[in-house]
């Protein structure tokens, strides 16, 4: 029996050998090289995705000359699709912050006036904010006699919560206070 496998082995040209082992070392590259591209086009994927995802933050300032007011920036570098925007203050859910201060804060309601004729308030619900850019989300002037402070802690206990889409049409969430609530103790 062994003798018989040797003698097929002795019958076997070299160059027949020499090309079944040709044969599989290309296979062999082949499987390879698809496994190396297919994790290469995986993390590459996921690298595009990363650096065109928007990445939302506020801005606050209480006290400009322009009046006082509340800006929503993306600072990634991909645009921000709003989707919708909700306030939540005392566990109760609205959509518009007006809503709040007009029942839960009758002193602030009727007191605050909007710079040159804009909505104290801003919905900005179906607006793109394009990577580097912000839109309003507030701005107000408040009389000289009006508690300053009272209305600071109004909105460092109003949460924001906005929901907004990236190019690649994922649903991502913001969520933070109006305020910071260690932002601003300068009253």
């Amino acid at each position: 029996m062994i003798e018989s496998s040797m003698s097929f082995l002795k019958d076997l040209d070299s160059n027949l050998v020499i090309s079944i082992c040709a044969i599989l070392i290309s296979l062999i590259s082949i499987l390879i090289g698809v496994r190396y591209n297919r994790i290469t086009f995986k993390h590459q994927k996921e690298h595009d995705k990363r650096t065109t995802e928007p990445h939302l933050t506020m801005h606050v300032a209480v006290l400009s000359d322009d009046g006082h007011h509340i800006e929503l920036i993306n600072n990634g570098f991909g645009p921000a699709f709003i989707t919708s925007i909700r306030y939540i203050y005392s566990q109760k859910e609205y959509e518009d912050v007006n809503e709040i201060y007009v029942n839960d804060f009758p002193y602030l309601h009727g007191n605050i006036r909007a710079k040159d004729g804009e909505v104290g308030f801003l919905s900005n619900i179906g607006e793109i904010i394009a990577s580097g850019e912000s839109i309003l989300l507030l701005k107000l002037i408040l009389p000289k006699e009006f508690n300053l402070k009272l209305f600071i802690e109004f909105l460092k206990n109003v949460e924001i919560e906005v929901k907004y889409r990236n190019v690649y049409e994922d649903d991502e969430v913001f969520r933070d206070y109006l305020m910071n609530k260690s932002a601003y103790t300068g009253i």
